[in-house]
């Protein structure tokens, strides 16, 4: 969610994959300009990572990758979107979520 927009390519570009890294890049879901499309890219990198995760085995790595050749420029803070070390503090929130935090798989009784 902290990645900026501008086509929608770096947004798209977070893949998901059990078992090790992506290695492609893709266009943008929904591509676009000055984030026009931002919504519609984030729920089909959401969809796409989703769809990967729930085919996950105990014991499987989970990678989550951007192979795009200007994310780390992007994490260096190059875009006034978004702070430097955005990719660093997503992680950071997630393993947090993931040692204090509880997944729900919305059954009442879990």
């Amino acid at each position: 969610m902290g990645t900026p927009v501008d086509t929608g390519r770096a947004r798209s570009n977070w893949i998901a994959a059990l078992g090790g890294p992506a290695s492609e890049v893709i266009e943008a879901y929904a591509p676009g300009e000055e984030g026009s499309t931002e919504a519609a890219n984030t729920q089909a990198a959401l969809d796409q990572g989703a769809a990967v995760i729930s085919g996950y085995r105990s014991g499987q790595e989970i990678h989550i990758t951007n192979n795009l050749p200007y994310i780390q420029r992007l994490n260096d803070g190059y875009s006034a979107q978004a702070p430097a070390n955005f990719v660093e503090q997503a992680v950071m929130e997630a393993a947090q979520v993931v040692q204090f935090g509880r997944i729900v798989d919305g059954d009442p009784g879990s």
